[in-house]
């Protein structure tokens, strides 16, 4: 959510996790030196307490996240519930969020600006659009990962309007794991490992000492790179930063 009002020049004057997304989102750092959002805790639970001193125009809460304690939200100052149990695009969101603080407008311009960023490079990548892509989030032990589909990084496959990928196959994890062993059965022509940064040497560290890792089509080609965690938030600022470091990876082809 916070990404959101970044996007539209809006910083929040307070969040939930702030700290922790400040300091570890590639795409959320460039704003930790320029904004100032207090954190207000956990997203369940978030300090009510500390709401009510700052004291804000506008709660911006989800449904079904927040209802047990929109009363008390509601107590403090006027609050919008944001349905987040329906899949949106991110064009959607943004234009919902910015009706929320009349900033149309400057939503309809960055729509436009990041749908020609992609479209840019979705021309410049196609000479690898019969090469398949997956995207490995790293559960953290070293050797099973999450595949980000189009659940995730829709961005990354949309073959109208995003970046015009080819996906590695019809492979759906319905929310668990996968071990190396499986991911040999994708054997992808590229592979980004997402991680958070302070922690990708060590993950890379880690695969790279093992056989089956090592007999990855990616891997012997050098065609692993490397991405920030926050690319899975499907938000604007992720989608810009995803774009920027495929298109540079791939045009330059520097394996990590």
């Amino acid at each position: 959510m916070m990404e959101y009002f970044f996007a539209l020049e809006t910083p929040p004057i307070a969040s939930t996790l702030a700290d922790r997304m400040l300091t570890t989102f590639e795409t959320l750092k460039p704003y930790a030196s320029t904004a100032t959002v207090k954190d207000i805790g956990e997203v369940r639970t978030p300090n009510l307490e500390m709401m009510a001193d700052l004291n804000p125009d506008l709660i911006v809460a989800f449904s079904g996240t927040h209802n047990e304690v929109y009363a008390d939200l509601s107590s403090i100052s006027p609050v919008a519930m944001i349905n987040n149990t329906e899949e949106r695009s991110w064009t959607e969101t943004i234009r919902e969020y910015a009706k929320l603080i009349g900033k149309e407008q400057m939503a309809e311009d960055y729509i436009t600006n990041l749908q020609t960023l992609m479209g840019e490079a979705r021309e410049k990548l196609a000479k690898h659009k019969d090469k398949s892509v997956t995207f490995l989030r790293a559960t953290g032990d070293g050797s099973t990962f999450y595949v980000l589909d189009d659940n995730d990084v829709s961005y990354a496959y949309d073959q109208e309007t995003g970046l015009g990928m080819k996906s590695p196959g019809q492979y759906k994890l319905e929310g668990d794991v996968i071990s190396l062993e499986g991911v040999t059965v994708l054997n992808p022509d590229y592979i980004f490992v997402v991680d958070h940064a302070d922690r990708m040497d060590t993950t890379m560290a880690e695969l790279n000492q093992s056989k089956v890792w090592q007999s990855l089509k990616a891997v012997k080609e050098k065609h692993v790179f490397p991405l920030d965690v926050s690319i899975s938030t499907k938000g604007p600022l992720a989608i810009k930063y995803a774009t920027n470091r495929v298109l540079e990876y791939m045009s330059t082809n520097e394996s990590f």
